[in-house]
């Protein structure tokens, strides 16, 4: 029987530069994703808003002297083992929060301190989402019903908490709900590497609808720091400064059945899951992960146009989203070529649907091809029942667009490596290798085994 269509799809509203004004809406438009799927966009999820603290009646302040010895500590212990070498890889087990394509890891938040042994305060299971910049996390502060069934982050026992000096609140809004909370400053625990002197938004107040279907504990930003709100130092940004990882780069890899676990790497790849060599291509957009797009062909027919027939020359690469998205006038050409079929049709008509290739430009300004098979952009929702398009509807902005986009759907069939470079601007480069889904792989990530041999990458030089 088919599954009823959900409605319920995140659309983004993206950054317009704006320092103090960041929001995203959700809207029910049954156009926009394919039916029994919940398409999953969490970019541009942060504003400044000038309530203070006490408004809401917050009060954090807190350093006791025991606090402060457990910190000093902490900071002996770290620095007596920072002649360890840098970390080449660190593998993070990713799970499917019960939708379609739209993964969490775990997080460590915080630190305590027993018998001089340190551990995290709070595991918190977030969203590595490579569309926005800013982090949200789950706390103590929260203490509605849908806050007090998840895990949540307490601050006041964490011995590294810090207050922002900066007591504004960040707030994002929603068509159906509204997340607001108070700036603050701890470390945080990723594998065996600790990031510190992190600033983050701790959730105080979750409010609307959406929270009680969502398994929401926290979202990571993994964005430019143009994008940040507040001049906040991002995650990634941090650990570049820190100096922790040997490469500056992390890399998904996503499993094809949502109910398996998928991986994510920092600093380096795992060769067990992809094949071939890595082929990296710059970044022309350092605000969020953009690429640029010489052509889309659907078979031998270019489709990169918008609804006004300008040729659009642009890709962003998105693990917060869960599919493809194209603006107006690329979606209705595929919309109308595309509809429901059984996902036998595929393998007995191949004819009907044709390859889609991405040309991007490398760093020479050759082209390269990114090949995309039917069965990668037509959407397995119902258990090899029927199959729809992975295509979502999504107007860019021209500041940043327009664009087309590249979510989760994709990156279950490509391995996707994120390099920052050397740090400086204009270093950042996205990397594909098409994804391994045998044996070897899927029982490796089935029987908890990602931290295995961890290589270097075979790549096709910039």
């Amino acid at each position: 029987m088919r599954v009823a269509a959900l409605l319920s799809v995140v659309a983004a509203v993206y950054h317009e530069g704006h320092e103090q004004e960041h929001t995203i809406v959700l809207q029910r438009h049954a156009r926009h994703a394919p039916q029994g799927a919940m398409a999953v966009d969490w970019r541009g999820a942060t504003s400044m808003v000038q309530t203070r603290r006490s408004r809401l009646g917050i009060r954090m302040h807190l350093d006791s002297e025991a606090m402060r010895n457990d910190r000093q500590q902490v900071r002996r212990q770290r620095q007596a083992a920072s002649g360890q070498a840098s970390i080449s890889a660190e593998p993070v087990s990713l799970s499917n929060l019960g939708m379609i394509h739209q993964h969490m890891g775990p997080l460590g938040v915080g630190t305590t301190v027993v018998d001089g042994q340190e551990n995290p305060q709070e595991t918190i299971h977030v969203l590595f989402d490579t569309g926005s910049t800013n982090m949200w996390i789950a706390s103590t502060m929260c203490g509605s019903e849908v806050c007090t069934g998840r895990s949540r982050y307490d601050w006041q026992k964490s011995a590294t908490y810090q207050e922002s000096p900066d007591d504004s609140l960040l707030k994002v809004a929603f068509g159906t709900g509204e997340l607001v909370g108070p700036l603050a400053i701890d470390d945080f625990h990723v594998g065996s590497f600790v990031v510190e002197n992190q600033t983050f938004g701790m959730i105080a107040q979750e409010n609307g609808e959406v929270f009680k279907h969502l398994p929401f504990e926290g979202l990571l930003g993994l964005g430019f720091p143009s994008m940040s709100v507040d001049g906040v130092t991002p995650f990634f940004d941090n650990i570049m400064k820190q100096k922790i990882l040997k490469s500056n780069e992390f890399a998904f890899y996503f499993t094809e059945d949502p109910r398996d676990p998928s991986a994510m790497f920092f600093g380096g790849v795992d060769k067990r899951f992809y094949e071939g060599e890595i082929k990296m291509l710059p970044v022309v957009q350092e605000h969020y992960w953009t690429l640029k797009l010489l052509e889309l062909r659907l078979g031998d027919t270019p489709v990169n146009i918008d609804k006004d027939g300008n040729k659009i020359n642009k890709v962003i690469v998105d693990s917060g989203s869960t599919l493809f998205t194209a603006p107006t006038g690329t979606y209705d050409l595929l919309a109308n070529q595309f509809d429901s079929v059984g996902c036998s049709d595929l393998d007995e008509h191949p004819e009907r649907y044709p390859d889609l290739t991405y040309v991007l430009e490398d760093s020479n300004g050759k082209p390269y091809e990114l090949v995309v098979s039917a069965k990668e952009y037509m959407f397995d929702a119902y258990d090899g029942a029927e199959c729809d398009l992975a295509f979502m509807e999504l107007n860019v902005p021209d500041k940043f667009g327009p664009a087309f986009m590249l979510g989760e759907v994709f990156m279950s069939n490509f391995f996707t490596v994120f390099s920052r470079g050397d740090g400086s601007p204009g270093s950042a480069s996205v990397g594909f290798a098409k994804a391994r889904h045998d044996k070897e792989a899927l029982e490796a990530l089935r029987q908890g085994r990602v931290p295995g041999t961890v290589t270097g990458h075979a790549r096709v030089p910039l």
